[in-house]
């Protein structure tokens, strides 16, 4: 919390402004030296006459002589010495007070500098934004997606056509095979040719804008299509290890196994205890004492994830080893964030097998509230689980992922339908996440269509954890699952929708990086900085 401006102090740097001595400004505003001295050194208030004629005096409105504008000030300034560019060089909260006897246009000019850094960081990340994804933008995106559309249709012909006579059949494979060389040799030159030894255009601009390039956990998993064969493996041996020949039930009561065998052979203890006791997270490993405590507020399903997580990351150590070191390893700063994306999803793996999983979002056409009830998981949980289904010949739809916090911040992004959520500015005020803010546990559908024509179906709702206590606030999120619209007719919130030839909501990515000149929600111009072979932005 920002210090208050003394009222005395305040005085003193008008005085100062002013080039007045204090017997000067004493004698014209018709009070003793002295008293004005322990005026300024607050030892004295400042009554309502003599604030007057020190204002008449100083030619001052008398609302001036009030400590609102010192205090904003001091507000500004102590927000901006919280800022990350200051970790290691933070002032502490005296140095700060103190600046209050420094000129205010000093003050202001510190705070339009760092305004002005502010402005350029952002830029400079949505220029990182934009380069990272330029090559892809600019390829003939309709041979893309030309090829695409084709291989899906071929493909889609032998599933449903199994009775195709056999030379129909050879064609057909002969075409989808074809297709497919001819999209391999198109993602070969626009990446390179070889993805191991060609550093990411973004990092190399994040690298130019002096920001870190390394990426986040959210890269490596797309990187790997969010599907990790080893961890699906010793998942299901988990899980046949922690309940036995319970393990092809889905209503399994899988926690108190897992407390078990967390304390059999490992040694670790659950303890859940009173919010009053649990720190400040909900729940937390203490290495020491080999104890994991969860809070009490936590559902039952997000007690049992916690407990399997707790379980991959002290016996599956060498498998999630083995994931990372994969090709092209994570960056050695994200080692250990990815270990932990690693353990979430060895834990939904064990909670969700795979099989099963796919097998029951099919036959509920992902309705994910019965998906959730099945599997005795969380909503969220479910949605996450849905991203894995990538299994070469047995795969589920390739959706995207993100969760927003109330305040619009993105605390977690998948980007698996092709559909693009931007690593810095938010996401497109368009989108139907927000709107699951307006009517808290109701799924939303929409439609919608991205400025290069391209359409998407997306569902969106709140999650969250209730209140600690009676006078706290709940923690509520909204989450958006989506998907190509190819695949909607296959969703059960898509029911109802006029899926061909309907309405749909035009979005962008955020307004920085998308293009519509005639969106009234635009909060942010374009970023319309000009690059080789780059189509102009959007409007400013």
């Amino acid at each position: 919390m920002a210090a208050r401006v003394p009222m005395g102090q305040a005085i003193r740097r008008l005085r100062r402004e002013r080039g007045l001595t204090q017997s000067e400004l004493a004698g014209r505003a018709g009070i003793s030296t002295s008293y004005l001295n322990l005026i300024e050194h607050n030892r004295r208030p400042l009554t309502e006459p003599v604030g007057l004629s020190l204002a008449r005096v100083m030619d001052l409105d008398p609302h001036e002589l009030s400590s609102g504008e010192d205090a904003r000030l001091l507000a500004a300034l102590s927000e901006t010495f919280r800022d990350p560019l200051f970790r290691s060089t933070a002032p502490p909260v005296a140095d700060v007070a103190a600046m209050s006897q420094v000129p205010r246009s000093v003050q202001n000019a510190v705070l339009q500098l760092y305004r002005a850094y502010r402005a350029a960081r952002d830029e400079a990340r949505m220029l990182t934004e934009r380069l990272a994804s330029e090559t892809l933008a600019n390829a003939p995106a309709a041979e893309l997606r030309g090829l695409v559309a084709s291989i899906r249709s071929f493909g889609e012909i032998l599933h449903d056509h199994v009775d195709l006579p056999e030379a129909e059949r050879q064609r057909f494979l002969g075409m989808l095979v074809r297709d497919a060389e001819q999209l391999t040799e198109l993602l070969d030159r626009l990446h390179g040719g070889d993805e191991a030894n060609d550093a990411s255009l973004g990092g190399k601009a994040a690298a130019l804008a002096g920001l870190a390039g390394p990426g986040d956990a959210s890269d490596f998993l797309e990187g790997r299509n969010n599907h990790f064969p080893l961890l699906e493996d010793a998942a299901n041996s988990a899980r046949r290890d922690i309940l036995g020949d319970g393990a092809a039930r889905t209503d399994a009561p899988i926690f108190e196994a897992v407390r078990q065998l967390l304390e059999q052979r490992h040694g670790i203890g659950i303890r859940v205890v009173p919010n009053e006791v649990a720190a400040s997270e909900p729940h937390e490993f203490d290495a020491s004492a080999q104890t994991l405590s969860l809070s009490e507020i936590l559902p039952h399903d997000e007690r049992a994830f916690q407990a399997v997580r707790r379980l991959a990351l002290v016996s599956g150590g060498r498998v999630l080893d083995r994931c990372l070191e994969q090709a092209p390893p994570p960056a050695a700063e994200l080692l250990d964030v990815c270990r932990e994306a690693l353990a979430d999803y060895f834990a939904r793996a064990v909670l969700m097998p795979y099989d099963g999983f796919r097998t029951s979002a099919a036959e509920f056409r992902y309705d994910i509230d019965r998906l959730a009830r099945r599997f005795d998981v969380g909503v969220e949980q479910a949605c996450h689980r849905l991203t894995t289904l990538r299994r070469p010949g047995a795969s589920g739809i390739a959706f995207h992922l993100v969760r927003v916090d109330i305040a619009g911040n993105v605390t977690y992004r998948f980007n698996g339908s092709g559909l693009r959520i931007a690593r810095y500015g938010g996401i497109c005020p368009r989108w139907n996440i927000h709107s699951a803010f307006l009517s808290p546990g109701r799924t939303h559908a929409q439609l919608a269509e991205t400025p290069d024509g391209a359409a998407w179906f997306c569902i969106a709702r709140t999650v969250g954890q209730p209140a600690a206590a009676a006078h706290m606030p709940a923690s509520v999120a909204a989450i958006g699952l989506g998907c190509d619209a190819a695949y909607a007719p296959q969703i059960v919130y898509a029911d109802g929708l006029e899926l061909d030839g309907g309405p749909r909501t035009p979005i962008g990515v955020n307004c920085r990086l998308c293009s519509r000149a005639d969106c009234a929600q635009r909060v942010h111009r374009a970023l319309d900085i000009a690059l080789p072979d780059a189509a102009p932005g959007g409007a400013r």
